[in-house]
């Protein structure tokens, strides 16, 4: 993809574990274009956080990015040196971590988290960049007259947007949220959502949007891949996930969560656990838990495969009709 700010090709994230290696990452690529929202859904377990950790470079030990290419404009980041990355870090692409409290020190006034953060990569004094914090406060719905509050007397909400607005203080390009309305009530999920939808909408950077809430991904993200056990098993827009979804696994998903705007309906949960990580599947993966599941579904692997414009699916039953009428295509 020409136009693609991000492009991740065929990432690989190992640990190793007593029980042996697992492969967190299996083989995975997608590409984010410049301005867009993009998705990636799945379980806890998949591989989401580890697909973000790799794309920023904070992959520690016992985990180690075993193969593949992080292609940010073009630049590979796994491959930058010391002071590449940290001009790559924040200034280009930040994160919002999964648990506003947790990112946050206790003990140390918002105000100077978010100071350190700015003058860590600029050429700021302390007066600019406590006036530069004032600006992200009240850019994210924070009274800036609480600057030098300390994170325990925020909510979870609060503590969120002021995670958001560290993460916005150098304009960056890519902003990589990590379920960032986890253990948040619904009424402030939607208010946290419409934020960045706002900010993002005024400022026109990408999101990597990671979440296993596929309903509210529907709504937010212009694009979604769906990962499961280390693999990106569809990718395609929002409304062709979320309209038709391919993979049985997506269909699964979206039975298992109530719908934001049709009726109400009953919930079906997935049967089973996902595979192992230092497990060795010869075939899907979701195999086991499918209910449509086949002979060949648990002996031949599958890999992503296009069905139609834009829309790509790991599964034999959807792709083995459109590869075939692509063969009959290029022999006549």
């Amino acid at each position: 993809m020409t136009d693609a700010l991000l492009s991740i090709r065929n990432l690989c994230v190992d640990y190793l574990t007593d029980a042996g290696v697992a492969r967190a990452v299996d083989d995975i690529s997608f590409d984010i274009r410049a301005g867009e929202v993009f998705g990636l859904a799945g379980e806890s377990g998949c591989g989401k956080s580890t697909t973000a950790f790799a794309i920023a470079r904070l992959i520690r030990m016992p985990g180690f990015v075993s193969d593949g290419e992080v292609l940010f404009d073009g630049q590979d980041v796994l491959r930058m040196d010391a002071r590449r990355l940290r001009a790559f870090r924040w200034a280009q692409t930040s994160v919002v971590l999964q648990s506003a409290m947790n990112a946050l020190n206790p003990v140390i006034r918002v105000s100077e988290q978010v100071c350190d953060a700015i003058r860590a990569h600029q050429r700021f004094s302390q007066d600019q960049a406590r006036a530069r914090t004032r600006e992200l406060f009240a850019l994210v719905g924070i009274d800036p007259a609480r600057l030098d509050d300390y994170p325990h007397q925020f909510s979870g909400g609060m503590r969120q947007r002021i995670c958001i607005a560290m993460a916005l203080a150098l304009r960056p390009r890519l902003i990589i949220m990590d379920e960032p309305t986890t253990a948040l009530d619904v009424v402030v999920q939607r208010d946290i959502i419409g934020k960045i939808s706002a900010l993002q909408r005024e400022f026109g950077f990408s999101v990597l949007f990671i979440s296993h809430d596929l309903g509210l991904m529907l709504e937010f993200c212009d694009r979604i891949g769906v990962m499961y056990a280390g693999k990106l098993v569809e990718a395609g827009t929002a409304r062709q996930v979320g309209e038709q979804p391919a993979h049985p696994y997506t269909q699964a998903l979206l039975r298992s969560f109530p719908s934001l705007n049709g009726p109400r309906r009953r919930l079906q949960g997935i049967p089973g656990a996902p595979p192992r990580l230092t497990e060795t599947i010869a075939g899907c993966g979701f195999a086991p838990r499918c209910e449509s599941s086949e002979s060949a579904c648990f002996t031949q692997a599958q890999s992503l495969a296009p069905v139609s414009e834009g829309r790509l699916v790991a599964c034999a039953r959807v792709s083995r009709p459109v590869i075939a009428a692509a063969q009959t295509l290029e022999a006549s």
